[in-house]
């Protein structure tokens, strides 16, 4: 799989992992610009803070300006920041 896969199956999974409410089908076109800005702030290594590999678990940096929006289109499905650590996001 290429990178461009990669990414979009992990914001993928982290869309469908995060949100407690189910996501219609077909996928609404607010989840679909969130997978695409998940993938844009995944993309440049520098927003890596860290890497596990027992588990595999990432953490990026959510400092990025595009947070806020991802968290306002995906609140309507449930998605809650509640639980995680200030300023970082992780990817399972």
């Amino acid at each position: 799989m290429d990178n461009l896969g990669a990414a979009l199956l992990q914001a993928s999974i982290f869309v469908l992992s995060s949100c407690s409410l189910p996501i219609p089908e077909p996928t609404p076109d607010d989840v679909k610009l969130v997978v695409c800005l998940l993938v844009q702030v995944m993309q440049p290594v520098t927003q890596v803070k860290s890497v596990e590999r027992s588990d595999f678990k990432q953490t990026f940096d959510t400092k990025d300006t595009r947070w806020p929006m991802i968290e306002r289109m995906l609140k309507k499905y449930g998605y809650d920041t509640g639980d995680l650590e200030d300023s970082v996001v992780r990817f399972y």
